[in-house]
């Protein structure tokens, strides 16, 4: 077997109405990367990252590998700007390392860069069509570039009395995540303040999709085709006691599975 990809995530998240939404995303999300055991490290900025002096709402955080400093930088959002809320071009900017001395590094090359847009708005990056994000992601120096997106749904206006407006009909982060093979979850499962257990199965439900597809990007890559049922995995130690060591079960929760196209073992 190969050995198992890194994966740099990047998050650019709205600084609007979705405080809640934010918050959730953030302990649901380092809850996740706890238990993966990716090679993995992750960044975050917010969608006003296109403006050196926009102020103190014009926050970007570098790249961490420990769960718990995602989930404060999540918590670290607050509201306000000038309610324009350009996801694509503050991604460019990030890893493009603009302005503001962040990062402090450029995105691996030997890594799987996933972009995951949080927004509660249309996508309003001056010049910048979904075609020519999708070119951008697709001329990286990475093995491969994704866009996720928790978003507004199509004409939907997800933040009234906000000041925001609504998602465009055809949405240009829908268009970029259907491109390049990310998955779309739907930022109103994410805002309620005390969401009832149907909600919170959603918001796991989403988190877990986006982050399978991280992983399943990731895994060892088997040199010859498998013969699935054949397979038998044994590694040098375990977290907990929910896995034998010597045969670790084929599980999503606690264990293994294969991607069969791209014949690459993931942990879970």
């Amino acid at each position: 077997a190969g050995r198992s990809r890194p994966a740099a995530a990047t998050w650019a998240c709205s600084l609007s109405s979705s405080q809640t939404a934010l918050s959730t995303l953030g302990t649901l999300f380092s809850d996740k990367l706890t238990t993966a055991g990716l090679d993995w490290r992750a960044g975050m900025c917010s969608t006003a990252w296109y403006n050196a002096s926009n102020g103190a709402w014009h926050n970007a955080w570098d790249w961490t590998t420990d769960a718990a400093t995602i989930e404060s930088h999540f918590a670290a959002y607050g509201t306000g700007g000038s309610g324009i809320e350009a996801g694509f071009i503050s991604a460019e900017n990030y890893v493009g390392r603009v302005h503001g001395g962040l990062p402090t590094s450029a995105l691996r090359t030997d890594a799987q860069a996933h972009f995951i847009f949080v927004t509660d708005t249309h996508e309003q990056s001056s010049g910048i069509s979904s075609t020519q994000m999708t070119s951008w992601m697709n001329g990286l120096s990475t093995t491969r570039a994704v866009a996720h997106g928790i978003t507004c749904p199509a004409g939907v206006l997800c933040a009234p009395g906000q000041g925001e407006e609504p998602e465009d009909p055809v949405s240009k982060y829908s268009e970029v995540i259907a491109a390049t093979g990310g998955v779309q979850g739907n930022i109103l499962v994410f805002n309620p303040s005390s969401p009832d257990a149907a909600t919170q199965q959603q918001q796991r439900d989403t988190i877990d999709a986006i982050l399978t597809a991280v992983i399943g990007g990731t895994g060892t890559q088997l040199q010859r085709p498998p013969i699935s049922p054949t397979i038998k995995v044994a590694v040098a130690a375990v977290r907990g006691s929910n896995c034998n060591k010597n045969d670790v079960p084929r599980s999503r929760t606690h264990g293994w599975d294969i991607d069969a196209a791209t014949r690459r073992i993931v942990f879970f």
